[in-house]
């Protein structure tokens, strides 16, 4: 329970959710969460490389005294450097056994990419330091559809707003392609729009270009066909926001909801 309730805390007591210090956190979490974020650093997410054990081990070294207790990190990497890391091929693995396997995993029922690596992705983009587009879409009447037409006639309203934003905002990507895609290369190299899921009838889209406003206007006008009202808010970075923090408050403002606290 220690570790559960601790793990996300921070040597220097910058962490959450108490801003515990030093020796206030239990011993047993702060062990973990050197080794989860070991595990963190060497694994392949769909929204950044994996870095080798030699890096990661850098990375420990470096965050020792303010994310991780110092005097754990030197037994951590004593230990870890005793392990035989095994390096993964994706390039021998069948592709569509892959595409099953990871639309099961990140897919969304609607089509998009669940909300849970939003905020990673986001992250991710914004720490390559390349210009991007985020588009939020927001259903503002998707209660009423649920209680006037019944749930399956709401579930399909969803499909539909992800089918018209992949329309016209993405090009009909494939997003299962894209998923592959981004197992294999850096976050920079992709080229495709990814839509995810992050509330219970918000969306939002990252493309590196910003879809003419006629083609987002294109989705309200598609949607509104439908009987289905939405309103959207485009940013770009570095232009509309240059912070984490600020763009994830344009998103509260927005949306009215803080939809991403528990993503």
């Amino acid at each position: 329970m220690q570790v559960l309730l601790y793990h996300q805390e921070k040597y220097d007591g910058t962490g959450y959710p108490f801003g515990k210090r030093a020796e206030d956190i239990p011993l047993l979490a702060r062990i973990y969460t050197v080794a989860d974020s070991f595990e963190a650093m060497t694994a392949r997410r769909i929204y950044k490389r994996a870095k080798s054990w030699e890096e990661a081990f850098r990375e420990l070294e470096e965050l020792a005294g303010t994310h991780f207790d110092p005097s754990i990190v030197p037994y951590a990497i004593r230990v870890l450097k005793k392990l035989t890391s095994v390096p993964a091929f994706l390039s021998k693995v069948n592709s569509e056994i892959e595409k099953v396997r990871w639309s099961f995993q990140y897919m969304d029922p609607t089509s998009a990419i669940k909300g849970d690596l939003f905020l990673p992705s986001l992250k991710a983009f914004m720490e390559q330091r390349e210009s991007f587009c985020l588009t939020i879409f927001d259903i503002k009447n998707l209660s009423q559809i649920n209680l006037e037409r019944g749930w399956e006639a709401g579930n399909e309203v969803l499909r539909s707003l992800v089918w018209a934003i992949n329309l016209e905002c993405c090009a009909m990507h494939d997003i299962r392609e894209v998923i592959l895609k981004l197992m294999k290369e850096e976050v920079i190299d992709i080229m495709s729009p990814v839509i995810f899921r992050i509330g219970g009838d918000e969306f939002a889209v990252i493309a590196p270009y910003i879809p003419p406003p006629e083609k987002v206007k294109g989705v309200e006008r598609s949607m509104h066909s439908l009987g289905v009202e939405i309103s959207y808010l485009q940013m770009s970075y570095p232009e509309s926001f240059s912070s984490y923090q600020e763009v994830l408050e344009r998103i509260f403002a927005f949306t009215k909801k803080r939809l991403l606290e528990n993503v």
